[in-house]
């Protein structure tokens, strides 16, 4: 058995999130900032920006894409205590 060659380039390294959340129901992007998300789809929080609740910053884990989410649309999984 042969050693396999890693390629050289590293996977991107993913923010460790604020908090772990579902959608509780879909949603299809107005804006360009913001992503469009199935059902029981999960995020991961990076932020929630101008200092609202109302909107998070997020990162699809398996997709790396990253985008604005309402809020009202998700359900907290898994928050982080700093």
């Amino acid at each position: 058995m042969g050693l396999t060659k890693r390629s050289s380039t590293a996977a991107p390294k993913l923010q460790t999130p604020k908090r772990v959340i579902r959608a509780v129901r879909n949603y299809v992007a107005i804006e360009s900032a913001e992503l469009t998300f199935k059902k029981d789809d999960f995020f991961y929080v990076l932020s929630t920006p101008h200092d609202t609740d109302r909107w998070y910053e997020v990162t699809n884990p398996l997709s790396g894409e990253r985008g604005l989410v309402p809020a009202s649309c998700f359900e907290i999984m898994e928050s982080r205590q700093d």
